[in-house]
């Protein structure tokens, strides 16, 4: 990748969010595919490859207290950030109600 292409994909994650959502369709989805391409490929989080049909489904994560983009996920781990940016004690919940051994038992089934 040139020199001059890394800066520009660098430089897309300048951007703010709310100045990402007033771009068209085309132009989004150009940043995705320049910021994919200085990502070597992969998802910005699992750094699993993204190929095929995956590509439509990438997102352009970002910082809900900045608005600023980190970089282009992969639909699951955009799922999971959303998670994640609910806070500390929402994934200490999580974590206690993946651990706590209580299992559906089909009542009203």
């Amino acid at each position: 990748m040139a020199r001059t292409e890394a800066r520009m994909s660098v430089d897309t994650l300048a951007l703010n969010y709310g100045r990402y959502q007033r771009t068209s369709a085309g132009e989004r989805a150009a940043i995705r595919m320049r910021q994919l391409a200085h990502q070597q490929g992969k998802c910005g989080l699992c750094d699993v490859p993204v190929e095929g049909a995956a590509i439509h489904a990438l997102v352009a994560d970002h910082c809900h207290r900045s608005g600023r983009l980190r970089g282009v996920l992969c639909a699951a781990c955009n799922l999971a950030m959303a998670a994640i940016d609910r806070g500390d004690d929402w994934i200490a919940r999580a974590v206690r109600y993946r651990d706590s051994g209580v299992w559906f038992d089909g009542v009203g089934a």
